[in-house]
C-alpha cells in the first residue's frame, strides 16, 4: 500500500458496495492492562477465559504434522487454497464484485495480473493459521512503498504489508510484515525485518483471531501473532481497528469498518484478500497457501480494556532491524540474531541434573528439537517425560506419546502442564526429531500485583497452545500461584529420569 487515493477510492467503492453498514456506536477501544493480585490463583478469576480446552470435554484430536514443521508441508488437517496441482485459482474469486480469478497462474506458483484488482479464496475464514509464501521477482525497479508492493487483508479487512523491504527502508509500519499504516498510532510496525532479497521466496505463518461482538459490542480484539520466514515479527498483537492507508477507523465505520451481513450483524468468518496494488513495480508471486481452524476457546474477557499489554506486541513506530532468517521456516539454521543453545546433540540421562541456559531471557521466541529414543523405558507418563521451562518456571510438556495418551491432555505433549491441554495432539513417531516453537512473554510484577504470562505454542508446525494467558508457574507439574521473580531467567530442560536428545535449539530475546 502506498498510494492514498487509490486506496481510499477503491476500497471505499468496495466496502459500500459489498455490504450495508450500521453505526452502532462502539468506538475505537483504548488498550489497557490487566492485573491480579499475588498470591491469588488467576485460574479462578470468572472474568477471562483461557486457551485451554477442558480436560472432561474431549481429547484433543489427533493431527499428522507435515514433513518439515513450520513453513514446510501442511498439516494432516489444513485446507489447501492453492498449491498448483489439485487447488487452483478455480477457487478463488474477485473482490468485490465476486468474478472469476484473473491473477496468472504457472506450474509452481501464481502472480498478480496487474490492474485486474484484489482476490480472494471463496471460502470464508475464521480463526485460523494461515501459511502462504510469496515472492517480488529481481530486476524491478522502486524505492520505498515499491517495488512488489502487495497486501494479505485478513477478513477483507486488517491488512498485514507484503513488500520488497530487502535494504529498502520505508516508514515503519510500512515495511514487509508490519500491521500497515502510514503514520503513528494504530499500525505496528515488525519487532525486526527477516527478509530475503529479491527472487527468494518469503513465507508468512499467521496466527489469526478474529473480533467478537456481543449485541453490536466489541469483546475482543483483533489479535494476531505473526513469523515471518520463522521469525516472529508481530507477537500477540491486539488490532485496536481497520487501517486505510493513514487513518485508523472504529469497528463499526460505515465504509471501512468490520464486515457485517445484510441485517447488519459483524461477521466471525470472512475471506482474506491479496492486493493487487496496480503499477508495473508492483508483481507479486504466491505459492503453498493453506490454513488451518483453530478452535474457538482464545483468551476472552468481559471488557477488552482489561487485556494485557506488552511492550513487545509488535515494533514501535521506528525502522526495525534487518537481520538474517536462518533457514527455511524454523527448520533450518537459526536466524541472525539467534542465541544458539545447543548445536550439536545433547543428551539428558537419568540422574542427570535440568540443563538450564546461560544467558536469560524475558520475552522472547524459543526453537527446541526433541527426540525420545525408541529404546528408552518406561511407561506413561514415565517414558520420555522431559519440558520445555520458559524462565526456568513455565513448563510446556514433552513426552513420548505413543504410550500416554491417557484421558489428562493437561499432562500430553504440548500442554502447559496442569492447566491447557493442546489443542490438537501433533507429535510424530518417538525415535523422530520434534520441534517446539514457543512464543514467550513474561509476567509483570507491580508491587502486590501481577500481569499474566502470555504463551504461543507449535508443536511440529501446528499450534497447540495459542495466547494463553498462564494462571502461573508449573514448573514442578502442578499450577502455582505467582510469586514475583526476576524479568529474565534462565531457560531450562527438565530431566526427570527419562532419556531425551536434543538439537537446534536456540533463543531471540523479544525484549
Amino acid at each position: 500500500m502506498s498510494d492514498p487515493n487509490k486506496k481510499e477510492e477503491n476500497n471505499a467503492c468496495s466496502k459500500a458496495a459489498n455490504r450495508r453498514k450500521f453505526l452502532q456506536g462502539i468506538g475505537t477501544i483504548g488498550l489497557g492492562s490487566s492485573f491480579v493480585g499475588l498470591g491469588q490463583a488467576t485460574k479462578d478469576r470468572s472474568n477471562r477465559k483461557s486457551s485451554g480446552n477442558k480436560t472432561n470435554e474431549t481429547r484433543p484430536r489427533r493431527v499428522v504434522p507435515g514433513a518439515e514443521g513450520l513453513s514446510a508441508d501442511p498439516p494432516s488437517d489444513a485446507t489447501i487454497l492453492w498449491d498448483g496441482e489439485e487447488a487452483s485459482l478455480d477457487d478463488w474469486q474477485h473482490y468485490p464484485d465476486g468474478r472469476d480469478a484473473e491473477w496468472i497462474e504457472h506450474d509452481d506458483y501464481f502472480k498478480v495480473n496487474l490492474g485486474t484488482g484484489d482476490i480472494q479464496p471463496k471460502e470464508a475464514i475464521g480463526d485460523c493459521h494461515l501459511h502462504l509464501e510469496w515472492r517480488v521477482p529481481e530486476g524491478l525497479e522502486g524505492e520505498s512503498q515499491g517495488p512488489g508492493n502487495s497486501g494479505l487483508f485478513m477478513m477483507e479487512t486488517y491488512e498485514f504489508q507484503i513488500l520488497q523491504s530487502y535494504e529498502n527502508p520505508t516508514y515503519p509500519s510500512g515495511h514487509a510484515g508490519s500491521y500497515y499504516k502510514y503514520k503513528p498510532g494504530g499500525g505496528s510496525a515488525p519487532l525486526v525485518l527477516p527478509i530475503r532479497p529479491p527472487g527468494e521466496w518469503q513465507e508468512y505463518d499467521l496466527i489469526w483471531r478474529g473480533p467478537r461482538f456481543e449485541d453490536g459490542e466489541l469483546v475482543r480484539y483483533p489479535q494476531a501473532t505473526l513469523f515471518f520466514n520463522g521469525v516472529a515479527v508481530q507477537t500477540h498483537l491486539d488490532i485496536p481497528g481497520p487501517v486505510w492507508y493513514d487513518t485508523l477507523y472504529d469497528f463499526d465505520h460505515e465504509d471501512f469498518g468490520h464486515p457485517r451481513d445484510s441485517d447488519g450483524t459483524f461477521l466471525e468468518e470472512v475471506p482474506f484478500n491479496l492486493q493487487d496494488h496496480g503499477r508495473s513495480q508492483d508483481v507479486v508471486h504466491f505459492r503453498n497457501i493453506w490454513y488451518r481452524d483453530l478452535p474457538e476457546d482464545p483468551v476472552e474477557i468481559d471488557n477488552p480494556d482489561a487485556m494485557p499489554q506488552y511492550d513487545s506486541s509488535g515494533g514501535d513506530y521506528e525502522m526495525p532491524e534487518q537481520v538474517g532468517p536462518g533457514g527455511v521456516g524454523t527448520t533450518g539454521d537459526a536466524p541472525e540474531d539467534a542465541d544458539v543453545l545447543i548445536d550439536d546433540e545433547l543428551t539428558l540421562e537419568p540422574g542427570d541434573d535440568d540443563w538450564e541456559s546461560d544467558n536469560k531471557y524475558g520475552d522472547a521466541q524459543f526453537h527446541v528439537e526433541y527426540r525420545i529414543p525408541a529404546d528408552v523405558k518406561g511407561h506413561g507418563i514415565d517414558r520420555g517425560n522431559s519440558g520445555v521451562l520458559m524462565m526456568g518456571k513455565y513448563e510446556i510438556q514433552i513426552v513420548d506419546m505413543r504410550s500416554y495418551r491417557n484421558d489428562d491432555a493437561e499432562e500430553w505433549a504440548g500442554a502447559f502442564t496442569d492447566q491447557a491441554e493442546p489443542h490438537h495432539d501433533a507429535v510424530r513417531e518417538p525415535r523422530e526429531w520434534q520441534q517446539l516453537d514457543i512464543l514467550w512473554q513474561g509476567p509483570r510484577f507491580d508491587g502486590d500485583e501481577v500481569v499474566p504470562a502470555q504463551v504461543t505454542a507449535l508443536l511440529n508446525g501446528v499450534a497447540v497452545q495459542t495466547r494463553l494467558l498462564a494462571d502461573g508457574p508449573n514448573a514442578d507439574g502442578t499450577l502455582a500461584e505467582y510469586e514475583e521473580h526476576a524479568s529474565e531467567l534462565p531457560l531450562r530442560l527438565q530431566e526427570d529420569n527419562s532419556r531425551v536428545k536434543f538439537r537446534n535449539t536456540w533463543a531471540r530475546s523479544l525484549d
